[in-house]
Parts: structure tokens; sequence; C-alpha cells
């Protein structure tokens, strides 16, 4: 380092010197930010995957619940006429349908919600990794 200090800007430094302490003090801010970002980045990939997990858990569970609903529709439609039948089954299947469709409008809104905050705080990690970085150039 001090060779290249020597050879870049015709300056001759010690090892006391408090350039190069500084310089140390921010290679190491670096480290600690990239280190940062690669936790939030690894945080941010659990919770993508923990929340990805809930929704897909949470379709089956929905889809479940409108097969056995569709089912019981489909044996009171059976008792009834067919067409007073069918046309419960319709309705009550749409009724869970656009439930469960807004339900997962809901999370998936959430979901983005908390990648947006995860990538915000990823960027302003960048953006003060980078700052150390040309404070240090």
């Amino acid at each position: 380092m001090i060779k290249e200090i020597a050879v870049r800007h015709g300056v001759a430094v010690g090892r006391d010197d408090p350039i190069l302490m500084l310089l140390t003090i921010f290679e190491r801010l670096q480290r600690d930010g990239e280190t940062a970002q690669h936790e939030l980045l690894e945080k941010f990939k659990a919770e993508i995957e923990s929340t990805v997990q809930r929704v897909d858990q949470d379709a089956q569970a929905r889809a479940t619940k409108a097969v056995v609903a569709l089912l019981e529709a489909s044996r009171a439609g059976i008792q009834k006429t067919a067409g007073d039948g069918a046309g419960e089954a319709v309705s009550a299947l749409k009724a869970l349908v656009d439930a469960s469709v807004e339900q997962m409008r809901k999370d998936i809104g959430d979901t983005r919600k908390a990648a947006i905050f995860n990538m915000a705080a990823a960027v302003l990690t960048l953006v003060a990794a980078c700052v150390v970085a040309w404070a240090a150039a």
C-alpha cells in the first residue's frame, strides 16, 4: 500500500501515517458493509421463501376447501332439482373463489411491501458502501 501511494501520488508515507490508518478504516467499513448487505440479502431470501411457502400452503388449503364446498354444493344440488343445485354450487364456489383471490391479493401485496422495504434497505447499504469506497479512492 505504501508503494502504491508513492507511485500514484508521488508521496512517501510511513507505516504510522494517518492516511494508511484511514485507508484501513475505510476498508474495514467496506467489508462490514458488504457483510451487512449479504446478511440482509440472506434474510430477505429467507423471508421470501417463507412467504412463498405460506402462500402455497394457504392456496392448497383454500383449494381443498373449495373442493369440499363444491362437493357439498353438488350433493345438495342432487337432492334438489338439477337447475337449483347447479345455481347454488356455482354461487358458493364463486363466493369462495372470490374470497380466496382477495386474500391472495392481500398476501401478495404484503409480500411486495416487505420486498420493497428489504430492497430499499439493501440499496441504502449499497449506497453507503459506494460512498465509503468513493471516499477511500
